[in-house]
């Protein structure tokens, strides 16, 4: 298992509770569906490093804890990527050893301009179209 990989997987038990209300996107989507949907391990699609997390526009808690929660207790850090206000944020660190960062994604929709929406308290997603 590769270090991205093993990031990926750590990053996953780590989010396990909100995992029914996220989808996975960006370059580990291809790896998840050839891997545990359809079963070919023979595939290996180009990964990037970060992991791209799409969420609705309102996250309702899952679980004790708040994502943001969640992760900063993970000792992962929230860092600004720009900045508009609020700012997109990713967080990022390791997990047990294995560099991680994370970014959330959200939905723009209608004529809203934002350009991040907070979707959970404490949690910034990048609005998309």
């Amino acid at each position: 298992m590769d270090r991205f990989q093993a990031g990926f997987l750590k990053s996953l038990w780590l989010i396990k509770d909100y995992l029914p209300k996220v989808v996975i996107a960006g370059g580990w989507a291809p790896f998840v569906y050839y891997r545990y949907l359809v079963g070919d391990t023979s595939k290996n699609p180009i990964r990037t490093g970060d992991l791209d997390i799409a969420v609705g526009n309102r996250l309702p808690q899952a679980g004790e804890k708040l994502l943001d929660e969640i992760l900063t207790g993970a000792g992962l850090k929230p860092v600004f990527k720009t900045r508009s206000h609020p700012p997109v944020v990713h967080y990022e660190g390791e997990i047990d050893g294995f560099d991680v960062e994370i970014e959330f994604l959200t939905d723009l929709k209608g004529s809203r301009t934002e350009e991040v929406i907070e979707v959970q308290t404490g949690l910034h997603a990048e609005a998309l179209r």
